[in-house]
């Protein structure tokens, strides 16, 4: 079992291919295989493709889009949007002419629910010098994914044709020039798309900077192994890096249900740390016990001030895990000791969270790029995971697994709020 870290490169310029013409002369429908992407804002990396393309892309569609046919109940759902033609999830496979498979994508052209998502036929991009193509098998659905789809994403997603996906895992389908410890075939882990909505890993290929992927882990399963990144960086990020976690130390960790939750309490276990989990409802308490929370507190029958106070003999947490924010978080401010740690790690409730008053508490912002960008802490990362693994300490919890023609249904499990563990796509 291994998580060893491959050679970091750093990210070329991609260029964007003009293959329309030599499309038209081969297929009847109307297909631009190029992806013009926009570069993407906040990350720090090498631009994608510039202004330029990101204008010919708009110039091309106008503000509106251009569309074509629709066919509904049973038939083929086609619709050329952005010059694209796309389809409805569906059990056909769609070809171009001389048999030859289109390779799919999910993408949305307008944010809302979850039937803004559409599957898009293109070929595959060639690799960029320092990148590998990789052929998924598998992503796990996140909340983020729904927030860049819902448009509530505090980064810019820009539209039409954004794509989804942070992470997932597949075979290494090509090298790019330059790239060096990697051969095609080997199964690999995506570790982080920042630009997620050009190259997002709901999709058959996608290419990726090889300082992006790991080896996957041996002995995991395709769905273990395309669910264990996200959740595992994050609680170790915010808990090992962030809030240096010691053992002994009385963590509380809200959702503890979610994928981050259960990576938590399993990484506080490993540490020697005492977790304790937030939940909101008791039903899931015997869940949660047996996911390794040393203690589980139910807000919809008991105080979590209260409560907490009482699982740590009177002082409070050491470290508070909240990955949910919105008013609740004042709770939680209350319920951690006099000098401890509160490190804020997600979104889950959209309510505004009140700035904290005057606190004694170390309070930190932690968004897991800030480490997974990192190549250094990437290594401690993966050298802490594979121990995890190596000693069975470590393994996701799947919820639930969909396939690539039902995404749509898999977003809208993810909206209900009721899963117990990672949701899986296999492609």
């Amino acid at each position: 079992m291994t998580f060893d870290q491959t050679v970091p490169l750093e990210s070329a310029q991609r260029l964007g291919e003009d293959l329309a013409r030599d499309a038209a002369d081969e297929v009847d429908e109307l297909t631009v295989p190029a992806r013009l992407m926009a570069e993407p804002e906040e990350h720090e990396h090498g631009p994608f493709v510039g202004d330029d393309l990101d204008r010919q892309a708009r110039g091309a569609v106008g503000e509106e889009g251009r569309s074509g046919r629709v066919l509904h109940e049973n038939q083929r759902y086609q619709e050329v949007t952005h010059d694209f033609v796309t389809s409805c999830a569906s059990n056909e496979t769609s070809t171009r002419s001389g048999g030859v498979t289109m390779p799919r994508v999910v993408v949305f052209n307008e944010f809302g629910g979850p039937d803004v998502m559409h599957i898009v036929e293109e070929p595959v991009v060639e690799p960029a010098a320092g990148e590998v193509r990789v052929r998924i098998e598998a992503f796990a659905v996140n909340p983020l994914d729904q927030m860049m789809r819902s448009g509530t994403s505090p980064a810019t997603i820009p539209l039409p044709h954004a794509r989804l996906g942070v992470e997932g895992t597949g075979v290494v389908d090509a090298l790019g020039p330059e790239v060096t410890g990697l051969m095609v075939g080997d199964p690999v882990i995506l570790t982080a798309i920042p630009d997620a909505s050009v190259r997002g890993s709901y999709a058959e290929y996608t290419t990726v900077p090889a300082s992006r992927i790991l080896a996957r882990p041996a002995g995991f399963t395709i769905t273990e192994a395309a669910a264990i990144w996200v959740a595992y960086s994050t609680a170790y990020g915010a808990l090992v890096e962030k809030a240096r976690m010691r053992p002994g130390d009385h963590v509380l960790i809200t959702a503890a249900s979610g994928g981050v939750g259960r990576a938590a309490m399993q990484i506080a276990n490993q540490i020697g740390a005492v977790p304790i989990a937030i939940t909101r409802h008791t039903a899931n308490k015997d869940d949660l016990i047996a996911a390794g929370a040393a203690a589980v507190i139910a807000t919809d029958h008991v105080d979590v001030v209260e409560a907490v106070r009482h699982y740590t003999g009177g002082t409070g947490a050491d470290i508070v895990l909240d990955v949910v924010m919105g008013p609740g978080q004042q709770d939680l401010l209350k319920a951690a000791r006099p000098g401890g740690t509160l490190v804020a790690a997600g979104f889950l409730d959209p309510r505004p969270t009140p700035f904290p008053a005057s606190t004694s508490l170390t309070i930190f912002s932690y968004r897991s790029f800030e480490h997974t960008l990192d190549t250094v802490v990437v290594n401690r990362m993966a050298a802490f995971l594979n121990a995890g693994v190596r000693l069975g300490a470590l393994r996701p919890v799947i919820d639930k697994v969909f396939a690539l023609d039902d995404v749509v249904e898999a977003h809208r499990h993810l909206e209900k709020g009721l899963h117990a563990g990672k949701i899986v796509v296999e492609v």
